[in-house]
């Protein structure tokens, strides 16, 4: 299925009090401040924080999204493609679609940071680099059975 993305009808404000929170497994917490049908399908936009040992998110890849994250505070580690890469607080990071990649904190640490997938359209077009992924209404992708990355 297509999904063209339309132009939002006015600006997204989302002040601290009004942002969504849910708990991600024990040890990640996400804040969502934007979603595809409050953007007109522009992007989605959280803000993570990611408790020591908190797996992050296994190796995937999306299909139409560009996905960029901020480090906020810690660090982060990434795998894209095939290339571990450290971010530390204030480095910035994209992933054009189809690029495999993957998320954690590095060891011993805590991290937050921001992501925002665009475009991200309502109907989520995302799956694992070997294609056996779940997707979620929200965007999140999980591989059947599989713990996290190890990277």
């Amino acid at each position: 299925m297509n999904v063209v993305a339309s132009q939002p009808v006015s600006p997204v404000l989302v002040r601290p009090e009004n942002v969504e929170v849910v708990q991600d497994g024990a040890l990640s917490l996400i804040g969502l401040l934007a979603d595809a049908g409050e953007t007109g399908g522009a992007l989605t936009a959280n803000r993570a924080t990611f408790r020591e040992g908190s797996p992050g998110a296994p190796a995937h890849f999306h299909t139409k999204a560009t996905e960029m994250f901020y480090v906020l505070e810690g660090t982060m580690r990434f795998l894209v493609n095939d290339e571990i890469v450290t971010v530390g607080k204030g480095g910035f990071l994209t992933v054009p679609p189809t690029v495999p990649h993957a998320f954690s904190v590095s060891p011993r640490r805590t991290c937050s940071g921001w992501s925002a997938p665009m475009p991200w359209p309502s109907v989520v077009s995302c799956c694992s680099a070997d294609g056996r992924a779940t997707c979620s209404d929200r965007g999140g992708c999980s591989l059947p059975g599989s713990g996290s990355p190890d990277i």
